[in-house]
Protein backbone atom coordinates (compact mmCIF):
# COMPACT_ATOMS: atom_id res chain seq x y z
CA UNK A 1 0.00 0.00 0.00
CA UNK A 2 0.85 3.44 -0.82
CA UNK A 3 1.06 5.62 1.43
CA UNK A 4 1.62 9.93 1.77
CA UNK A 5 2.26 12.43 4.70
CA UNK A 6 -0.19 15.22 5.06
CA UNK A 7 -0.40 17.84 7.73
CA UNK A 8 -3.50 16.38 9.05
CA UNK A 9 -2.03 12.80 9.00
CA UNK A 10 -1.96 10.03 6.72
CA UNK A 11 -3.43 9.45 3.68
CA UNK A 12 -4.32 6.28 1.17
CA UNK A 13 -3.01 7.06 -2.08
CA UNK A 14 -5.37 4.37 -3.41
CA UNK A 15 -8.85 4.49 -2.07
CA UNK A 16 -9.99 0.56 -2.81
CA UNK A 17 -7.81 -0.32 -0.13
CA UNK A 18 -8.51 -0.65 3.78
CA UNK A 19 -9.27 2.41 5.65
CA UNK A 20 -6.00 3.57 7.34
CA UNK A 21 -6.02 4.04 11.35
CA UNK A 22 -3.72 6.15 13.59
CA UNK A 23 -3.31 5.32 16.68
CA UNK A 24 -0.87 6.34 20.13
CA UNK A 25 0.60 4.01 22.30
CA UNK A 26 2.27 5.56 25.41
CA UNK A 27 4.98 3.71 26.66
CA UNK A 28 7.44 4.41 29.23
CA UNK A 29 6.94 7.89 28.33
CA UNK A 30 7.72 7.42 24.18
CA UNK A 31 4.51 8.29 22.49
CA UNK A 32 4.36 5.79 19.42
CA UNK A 33 2.27 6.60 16.78
CA UNK A 34 1.04 3.17 15.24
CA UNK A 35 -0.50 3.28 11.24
CA UNK A 36 -2.64 0.61 11.11
CA UNK A 37 -4.67 -1.10 8.41
CA UNK A 38 -7.93 -2.73 9.51
CA UNK A 39 -11.15 -3.89 7.38
CA UNK A 40 -12.08 -3.50 3.67
CA UNK A 41 -14.48 -0.46 3.67
CA UNK A 42 -13.65 1.59 1.13
CA UNK A 43 -13.49 5.60 2.13
CA UNK A 44 -16.83 7.66 0.81
CA UNK A 45 -15.28 10.04 -1.33
CA UNK A 46 -16.17 12.80 0.04
CA UNK A 47 -13.96 11.88 2.99
CA UNK A 48 -10.86 11.27 0.38
CA UNK A 49 -8.53 14.33 0.25
CA UNK A 50 -6.31 15.32 -2.34
CA UNK A 51 -2.77 14.31 -0.95
CA UNK A 52 0.19 16.60 -1.35
CA UNK A 53 2.60 16.84 -4.40
CA UNK A 54 4.91 13.45 -3.82
CA UNK A 55 8.33 14.49 -3.21
CA UNK A 56 10.41 12.04 -4.78
CA UNK A 57 14.07 11.06 -4.23
CA UNK A 58 16.57 8.80 -6.30
CA UNK A 59 19.06 6.53 -5.20
CA UNK A 60 21.61 5.34 -8.44
CA UNK A 61 22.98 2.35 -8.80
CA UNK A 62 25.95 1.13 -10.31
CA UNK A 63 26.64 2.01 -13.61
CA UNK A 64 27.40 -0.62 -16.27
CA UNK A 65 27.63 -3.70 -13.89
CA UNK A 66 25.10 -6.54 -14.35
CA UNK A 67 22.81 -7.39 -12.25
CA UNK A 68 23.31 -10.55 -9.83
CA UNK A 69 20.45 -13.11 -10.96
CA UNK A 70 17.09 -12.89 -8.94
CA UNK A 71 18.56 -9.42 -7.54
CA UNK A 72 16.22 -6.19 -6.91
CA UNK A 73 17.88 -3.63 -8.82
CA UNK A 74 17.78 -1.04 -5.95
CA UNK A 75 16.80 -1.90 -1.98
CA UNK A 76 17.30 0.71 0.77
CA UNK A 77 17.39 -0.97 4.16
CA UNK A 78 18.26 1.31 6.26
CA UNK A 79 19.01 4.77 7.63
CA UNK A 80 21.28 7.12 9.98
CA UNK A 81 22.23 10.31 10.65
CA UNK A 82 24.95 11.92 12.81
CA UNK A 83 27.35 14.71 12.78
CA UNK A 84 25.26 16.62 10.06
CA UNK A 85 25.49 13.55 7.70
CA UNK A 86 22.90 11.18 6.93
CA UNK A 87 23.74 7.45 5.00
CA UNK A 88 21.58 5.21 3.66
CA UNK A 89 22.12 1.46 2.94
CA UNK A 90 21.60 -1.30 1.05
CA UNK A 91 22.03 -3.29 -2.33
CA UNK A 92 21.86 -2.49 -6.10
CA UNK A 93 21.68 -5.01 -8.31
CA UNK A 94 22.16 -7.73 -5.38
CA UNK A 95 25.76 -5.77 -4.70
CA UNK A 96 25.99 -4.05 -1.35
CA UNK A 97 25.52 -0.11 -1.89
CA UNK A 98 25.78 3.09 0.60
CA UNK A 99 24.46 6.05 -0.29
CA UNK A 100 25.25 9.96 1.16
CA UNK A 101 23.11 12.97 1.18
CA UNK A 102 24.54 15.91 -0.38
CA UNK A 103 24.29 19.44 1.15
CA UNK A 104 21.55 19.92 -1.90
CA UNK A 105 19.45 17.04 -0.87
CA UNK A 106 20.78 14.65 -3.56
CA UNK A 107 21.54 10.95 -2.61
CA UNK A 108 25.47 9.56 -4.29
CA UNK A 109 26.43 5.96 -4.31
CA UNK A 110 29.47 6.14 -2.47
CA UNK A 111 30.73 2.69 -2.68
CA UNK A 112 32.08 0.84 -5.63
CA UNK A 113 31.74 -2.62 -6.38
CA UNK A 114 35.40 -3.05 -6.01
CA UNK A 115 35.10 -2.52 -2.35
CA UNK A 116 33.81 -5.19 -1.53
CA UNK A 117 35.03 -9.12 -1.72
CA UNK A 118 34.16 -10.60 -4.53
CA UNK A 119 30.70 -12.57 -3.62
CA UNK A 120 28.98 -16.12 -4.94
CA UNK A 121 25.60 -14.31 -4.75
CA UNK A 122 23.48 -11.45 -3.85
CA UNK A 123 24.24 -9.53 -0.87
CA UNK A 124 22.48 -6.57 0.91
CA UNK A 125 23.69 -3.97 3.85
CA UNK A 126 20.19 -4.09 6.53
CA UNK A 127 21.88 -1.26 9.27
CA UNK A 128 24.03 1.22 9.26
CA UNK A 129 25.29 3.23 13.23
CA UNK A 130 28.09 5.75 14.05
CA UNK A 131 29.94 6.11 17.44
CA UNK A 132 33.38 7.11 18.35
CA UNK A 133 35.26 5.41 15.71
CA UNK A 134 33.28 6.26 12.98
CA UNK A 135 30.80 4.31 10.66
CA UNK A 136 29.52 0.75 10.88
CA UNK A 137 27.85 -0.64 8.18
CA UNK A 138 26.54 -5.01 8.22
CA UNK A 139 24.64 -7.10 6.10
CA UNK A 140 23.32 -10.56 4.99
CA UNK A 141 24.88 -13.10 3.79
CA UNK A 142 28.81 -13.44 4.63
CA UNK A 143 28.38 -11.20 6.84
CA UNK A 144 29.27 -8.19 5.59
CA UNK A 145 31.07 -5.72 7.81
CA UNK A 146 32.45 -2.32 6.79
CA UNK A 147 33.45 0.70 8.22
CA UNK A 148 34.45 4.25 7.06
CA UNK A 149 35.67 6.95 9.25
CA UNK A 150 34.05 9.74 7.43
CA UNK A 151 31.15 7.83 5.64
CA UNK A 152 32.78 8.72 1.79
CA UNK A 153 35.21 5.95 2.10
CA UNK A 154 34.43 2.54 2.97
CA UNK A 155 36.18 -0.99 3.50
CA UNK A 156 35.75 -4.52 5.08
CA UNK A 157 36.29 -4.29 8.66
CA UNK A 158 39.85 -4.93 9.80
CA UNK A 159 40.43 -8.19 12.00
CA UNK A 160 38.55 -11.33 11.48
CA UNK A 161 35.07 -10.48 12.43
CA UNK A 162 33.27 -11.49 9.08
CA UNK A 163 34.71 -15.27 9.35
CA UNK A 164 33.87 -15.09 13.37
CA UNK A 165 30.47 -13.88 12.48
CA UNK A 166 30.46 -17.37 10.82
CA UNK A 167 26.93 -17.93 8.80
CA UNK A 168 24.51 -15.90 10.48
CA UNK A 169 20.86 -15.34 8.95
CA UNK A 170 20.38 -12.15 10.16
CA UNK A 171 22.48 -8.94 11.48
CA UNK A 172 22.39 -6.02 13.07
CA UNK A 173 24.07 -3.41 14.92
CA UNK A 174 24.26 -0.34 17.55
CA UNK A 175 26.77 2.12 18.34
CA UNK A 176 27.08 4.09 21.74
CA UNK A 177 29.33 5.55 24.56
CA UNK A 178 30.63 1.96 25.39
CA UNK A 179 31.13 1.21 21.69
CA UNK A 180 30.14 -0.99 19.10
CA UNK A 181 27.45 -4.32 19.26
CA UNK A 182 26.89 -6.62 16.39
CA UNK A 183 24.34 -9.34 16.89
CA UNK A 184 22.97 -12.27 14.38
CA UNK A 185 21.40 -15.22 14.40
CA UNK A 186 22.91 -18.63 13.50
CA UNK A 187 21.30 -21.84 13.23
CA UNK A 188 22.31 -24.64 14.88
CA UNK A 189 21.84 -28.64 13.75
CA UNK A 190 19.64 -29.14 16.33
CA UNK A 191 17.06 -26.96 14.69
CA UNK A 192 17.76 -23.96 17.70
CA UNK A 193 19.23 -20.86 17.20
CA UNK A 194 22.02 -19.58 19.23
CA UNK A 195 22.84 -15.45 19.70
CA UNK A 196 26.21 -14.63 17.93
CA UNK A 197 26.96 -11.20 19.48
CA UNK A 198 29.99 -8.86 19.37
CA UNK A 199 31.88 -5.84 20.46
CA UNK A 200 34.23 -3.27 19.81
CA UNK A 201 35.62 -0.47 21.32
CA UNK A 202 37.16 1.05 18.34
CA UNK A 203 36.14 -0.39 14.69
CA UNK A 204 39.38 -2.23 15.08
CA UNK A 205 39.24 -5.19 17.41
CA UNK A 206 36.10 -7.45 18.27
CA UNK A 207 35.36 -9.69 21.54
CA UNK A 208 33.01 -12.11 21.20
CA UNK A 209 30.24 -11.74 23.65
CA UNK A 210 28.91 -14.29 26.67
CA UNK A 211 25.90 -15.10 28.53
CA UNK A 212 23.77 -14.60 25.94
CA UNK A 213 22.09 -17.71 25.08
CA UNK A 214 21.12 -18.79 28.80
CA UNK A 215 22.03 -22.61 30.06
CA UNK A 216 20.16 -24.22 27.37
CA UNK A 217 17.76 -23.88 24.31
CA UNK A 218 17.51 -21.40 21.40
CA UNK A 219 18.36 -18.03 21.97
CA UNK A 220 17.98 -14.95 19.59
CA UNK A 221 19.38 -11.71 19.29
CA UNK A 222 16.70 -9.52 16.97
CA UNK A 223 17.36 -5.90 18.09
CA UNK A 224 19.96 -4.16 19.54
CA UNK A 225 20.06 -0.19 20.87
CA UNK A 226 23.06 1.77 22.90
CA UNK A 227 22.39 3.00 26.27
CA UNK A 228 24.63 6.42 27.87
CA UNK A 229 26.57 3.21 29.93
CA UNK A 230 26.22 -0.19 27.87
CA UNK A 231 23.45 -1.74 25.75
CA UNK A 232 19.92 -3.50 25.37
CA UNK A 233 19.08 -5.87 23.20
CA UNK A 234 15.67 -8.24 22.27
CA UNK A 235 14.61 -11.24 20.77
CA UNK A 236 13.63 -14.83 22.24
CA UNK A 237 14.86 -17.31 24.13
CA UNK A 238 13.17 -20.76 23.72
CA UNK A 239 9.82 -19.35 22.15
CA UNK A 240 9.63 -16.13 24.97
CA UNK A 241 10.55 -13.33 24.89
CA UNK A 242 13.12 -11.80 26.28
CA UNK A 243 15.59 -8.89 26.57
CA UNK A 244 19.55 -8.63 27.26
CA UNK A 245 21.38 -5.75 29.16
CA UNK A 246 25.18 -5.24 29.08
CA UNK A 247 27.30 -2.44 30.47
CA UNK A 248 30.66 -3.54 28.60
CA UNK A 249 29.42 -5.11 25.33
CA UNK A 250 30.58 -8.43 26.39
CA UNK A 251 29.30 -9.55 29.81
CA UNK A 252 24.96 -10.13 28.65
CA UNK A 253 22.34 -10.34 31.62
CA UNK A 254 19.37 -12.36 30.46
CA UNK A 255 15.95 -11.23 30.97
CA UNK A 256 13.00 -13.19 30.44
CA UNK A 257 9.33 -11.95 29.45
CA UNK A 258 6.17 -12.12 29.78
CA UNK A 259 4.07 -12.19 26.45
CA UNK A 260 2.72 -14.38 23.94
CA UNK A 261 3.39 -18.07 23.09
CA UNK A 262 5.97 -18.43 20.76
CA UNK A 263 6.40 -14.78 20.58
CA UNK A 264 10.14 -12.96 19.95
CA UNK A 265 10.35 -8.98 20.15
CA UNK A 266 11.82 -7.63 16.49
CA UNK A 267 12.03 -3.58 17.21
CA UNK A 268 13.37 -1.65 19.79
CA UNK A 269 13.92 2.27 20.63
CA UNK A 270 15.43 3.98 23.31
CA UNK A 271 15.27 7.47 24.68
CA UNK A 272 17.51 8.46 27.54
CA UNK A 273 16.81 5.04 29.98
CA UNK A 274 13.40 4.74 28.39
CA UNK A 275 13.19 1.72 26.25
CA UNK A 276 10.40 0.54 24.10
CA UNK A 277 10.01 -2.74 22.23
CA UNK A 278 7.62 -4.51 20.25
CA UNK A 279 7.16 -8.49 18.37
CA UNK A 280 4.50 -10.57 18.24
CA UNK A 281 4.02 -14.16 17.51
CA UNK A 282 6.38 -16.57 15.20
CA UNK A 283 8.56 -12.81 14.59
CA UNK A 284 5.43 -11.40 12.52
CA UNK A 285 3.27 -10.31 15.16
CA UNK A 286 -0.10 -11.95 13.79
CA UNK A 287 -3.29 -11.28 15.15
CA UNK A 288 -3.96 -10.52 18.67
CA UNK A 289 -0.69 -11.97 19.32
CA UNK A 290 0.64 -8.75 18.43
CA UNK A 291 2.30 -6.88 21.92
CA UNK A 292 4.35 -4.13 23.60
CA UNK A 293 6.63 -3.92 26.32
CA UNK A 294 8.66 -1.12 27.80
CA UNK A 295 11.21 -0.50 30.78
CA UNK A 296 11.59 2.55 32.56
CA UNK A 297 15.34 2.12 33.75
CA UNK A 298 17.74 0.98 30.91
CA UNK A 299 16.17 -2.98 30.33
CA UNK A 300 16.41 -3.47 34.20
CA UNK A 301 12.84 -4.54 34.56
CA UNK A 302 10.27 -4.64 31.77
CA UNK A 303 6.50 -4.31 32.13
CA UNK A 304 3.77 -5.09 28.93
CA UNK A 305 2.43 -2.40 27.20
CA UNK A 306 -1.66 -2.47 25.24
CA UNK A 307 -0.64 -1.54 21.76
CA UNK A 308 -4.55 -1.24 21.33
CA UNK A 309 -4.39 -2.59 17.71
CA UNK A 310 -7.17 -1.87 15.63
CA UNK A 311 -8.00 -5.44 14.62
CA UNK A 312 -6.79 -8.94 14.56
CA UNK A 313 -4.55 -9.70 11.91
CA UNK A 314 -2.57 -6.29 12.73
CA UNK A 315 1.86 -6.37 12.14
CA UNK A 316 3.72 -4.26 13.79
CA UNK A 317 6.87 -3.57 11.41
CA UNK A 318 8.61 -0.75 12.67
CA UNK A 319 9.40 1.30 15.60
CA UNK A 320 11.55 4.35 16.44
CA UNK A 321 12.05 6.88 18.97
CA UNK A 322 13.02 10.58 18.34
CA UNK A 323 14.68 13.85 19.73
CA UNK A 324 10.92 14.93 21.34
CA UNK A 325 10.07 11.63 22.48
CA UNK A 326 7.98 10.11 19.42
CA UNK A 327 8.43 6.87 17.96
CA UNK A 328 6.92 5.46 15.03
CA UNK A 329 5.63 1.99 14.46
CA UNK A 330 4.25 0.95 10.96
CA UNK A 331 1.31 -1.94 10.74
CA UNK A 332 -0.31 -3.60 8.29
CA UNK A 333 -2.28 -6.30 7.56
CA UNK A 334 -0.98 -9.45 7.00
CA UNK A 335 -2.49 -11.42 4.28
Amino acid sequence: MQLERAQTGWLATRARFAVIAVIVLAVAGITIPLLARSGTTTPPASSVKTPPALVTTSFAGYAGRAAMPGAPRLAVRAIASAGGERLAVGSADGYPAIWKQSAGGAWVLVTKPGDFPAQPGAETLTTVTHGAAGWLAVGVPGPVVLTSVNGTTWRSATGNITADLGKITSVSAAAGPRGYVILGRLAVQSGACVADVWWSPNLTTWKQAHDVNGTSGSSQTLAVAALADGFVSVGSHNGKPAAWVTSDGTTWRTIFLSGPANAQLNQIAVIGDRVAATGGSDGQGTGSAAFAVSSPDGGATWQQADLRLPAPGTVVTALAAGQREIGRASCRERV
